[in-house]
């Protein structure tokens, strides 16, 4: 896991950019976490369900290659994965700052979009690949693959308005709602789906093979 340290940052896009679900732009203070490198993978979430008897979701057509990342599971099984790897999935305010930093860059590694540092479908190979396959698609704080890849479940209630009442300090989300937050695109979006202010969403027992997670926990429940 990576330490992103605990700051400000603006969150959404600025007036006259992104799209109305990202406005108004706004000042957010998180608290310092940890988050994993890559996207949890096939090989990680296999033994999860060997220790839990848990069963496993229904294969992707490529099937299950231990380096790529899972797909095709619900939001509560990503979080029951996260709880039995001692964490969460991250807020969305956690997974922003995580991606862009403390500035207001569009992309994980800065405001060019460049196609070939992710895996996406103006860049990659036009399928899935393994976790960390592409180095350059780094965020400030060394986190891999925020861009492309496969969309990662949050922890949050998705309502496009939430921006306008959002507290300022570690904001967690609607109470309540019908769908999960979505962040980063995957390996079928383009340039507009890969900004680190996008939002998506998806209903919570929905299963995709281009949504995958990965863990967040405080810092202190896992590093001294």
């Amino acid at each position: 896991m990576v330490r992103i340290p605990g700051g400000e940052f603006q969150m959404g896009s600025a007036e006259g950019e992104g799209e109305p679900a990202e406005h108004p732009q706004h000042a957010v203070r998180v608290k310092g976490f940890l988050m994993d490198k890559t996207e949890v993978t096939w090989g990680q979430y296999q033994r999860f369900v060997t220790q839990t008897s848990q069963p496993l979701p229904k294969s992707p057509i490529w099937g299950m290659p231990e380096t790529f990342p899972v797909s095709s599971i619900t939001w509560d099984e990503a979080r029951a994965f996260c709880a039995w790897a001692g964490g969460r999935l991250p807020t969305e305010a956690e997974w922003e700052r995580a991606a862009r930093g403390d500035d207001t860059r569009q992309y994980p590694w800065g405001n060019t979009f460049d196609p070939w540092r992710c895996n996406t479908r103006d860049g990659g190979p036009h399928a899935p690949t393994p976790a960390a396959a592409y180095p350059d698609c780094v965020s400030p704080y060394g986190i891999l693959d925020l861009a492309g890849s496969v969309w990662e479940w949050c922890q949050d209630w998705y309502d496009a308005n939430y921006y306008r009442q959002s507290p300022p300090i570690d904001p967690p989300g609607p109470l309540s709602g019908t769908a999960k937050v979505c962040r980063g695109g995957s390996w079928e979006s383009g340039a507009a789906d890969l900004r680190c202010a996008r939002r998506s969403s998806a209903p919570l027992r929905e299963t995709s093979r281009h949504t995958g997670f990965r863990v967040a926990c405080v810092v202190s429940s896992r590093v001294p």
